[in-house]
């Protein structure tokens, strides 16, 4: 598989994340028809995050250079797919700024041309994405 074969997407978005924007819902910026597979994750702030001083949170604030956090992707991507070459299109949506609890932090979908290796490089690509790729993420309490 070379660069070429592989559809890479990374989108950000200031306001609230809406399931019909991931691209399986085809309002995404990748789909592939030669995929049998496609897998997507929902990640959400959670809501039972509390601090030394009882509060709990209320959502968390995001700060992401977005042109260092698409280059990081391209990067982890770029590796990942040399191990699964059925890997055939990867979509993120980010927010940015402040996300309530229970609202959408990303969509992240996955195509492939095999089902676990679908769900192994969403597992791994989310994992990388949140320890490697450059954002800051506050969290903001409720005030007592």
């Amino acid at each position: 598989m070379t660069t070429a074969d592989l559809k890479l997407s990374v989108r950000f978005s200031s306001i609230p994340i809406r399931p019909s924007q991931s691209a399986l819902s085809g309002n995404g910026h990748v789909q592939d028809e030669t995929a049998a597979a496609e897998v997507v994750f929902f990640g959400r702030v959670q809501p039972f995050s509390i601090d030394r001083h009882d509060r709990r949170v209320i959502g968390i604030d995001y700060d992401i250079p977005e042109n260092d956090f698409k280059r990081k992707v391209s990067e982890i991507i770029e590796e990942f797919k040399k191990a699964i070459p059925e890997l055939k299109s990867v979509d993120v949506l980010h927010r940015t700024g402040f996300v309530a609890v229970g609202d959408y932090t990303s969509v992240t979908t996955i195509c492939s041309r095999h089902r676990t290796s679908a769900a192994h490089a969403l597992d791994i690509i989310i994992g990388r994405m949140k320890s490697e790729a450059p954002f800051v993420k506050k969290e903001i309490f409720e005030y007592k």
